[in-house]
């Protein structure tokens, strides 16, 4: 990360937090989470949610930045050059995600999908929640990752990114399952997991939104070695 950075001149992007180390500890160690992780809040089930080609290994991003979807679904060009190591970063996590035989929501869909930030409320609330306590933290449900294991499911990633001028940037994703129940005929989600990224470079919102995404995605890359 640090040669390519250097080579591309770039800010040192780093997902590895510099400030407070003790949060991210301390929501694995508490008995209960923070009040702000509590209460997040889930987005409404989408009618495209529940629309999968199948019951099993296939998996859509979605980000409420257009322009994000719009260059990894190959309907854009990238124009700012600096962000090429990390747009080749993610395109490389979503070849894996292919290797292990995931594929798009249904065959006809992009992988990434843009929609509203109405529909990526629990990421944007998460954003807001990293930014307030200035420290990166990951809240992974083992339990659930575990009772997963040998089941038919359906993966959801939502990822933001955002600034505020007094509190810096930050980005957030969640993780969720879509397992199709046959007693009661209907799709039930499961959250996996969820984390946000302090970050400790002067970006812009675009540079944020990519950080979210990327982290997501390298967390279900290293998931799905895991469960293979």
């Amino acid at each position: 990360m640090h040669k390519i950075c250097e080579l591309w001149d770039l800010p040192n992007i780093t997902l590895t937090d510099h400030g407070n180390n003790d949060i991210a500890f301390a929501l694995e160690a508490k008995d209960s989470l923070p009040s702000e992780l509590e209460s997040m809040p889930w987005p409404d089930v989408h009618t495209q949610d529940v629309i999968w080609e199948h019951p099993s290994k296939r998996f859509e991003c979605v980000v409420d930045c257009q322009a994000l979807a719009y260059i990894l679904n190959g309907c854009q060009c990238l124009t700012d050059k600096t962000c090429r190591p990390i747009f080749i970063r993610m395109a490389r996590a979503i070849a894996t995600l292919h290797d292990f035989g995931w594929k798009s929501r249904c065959d006809s869909k992009d992988l990434v999908c843009w929609r509203t930030r109405d529909w990526n409320v629990a990421a944007d609330h998460l954003c807001n929640y990293t930014m307030g306590v200035r420290a990166s933290w990951s809240d992974v449900k083992e339990d659930v990752l575990a009772s997963m294991s040998g089941r038919d499911y359906n993966l959801q990633l939502h990822s933001d990114g955002g600034l505020r001028k007094d509190s810096g940037a930050s980005a957030a994703w969640t993780l969720t399952a879509w397992e199709w129940v046959a007693e009661e005929k209907s799709w039930q989600r499961k959250m996996l997991a969820r984390a946000g990224v302090c970050i400790d470079f002067q970006c812009n919102s675009f540079i944020a939104e990519c950080i979210g995404l990327e982290a997501g995605l390298i967390f279900l890359c290293e998931f799905l070695k895991r469960s293979d």
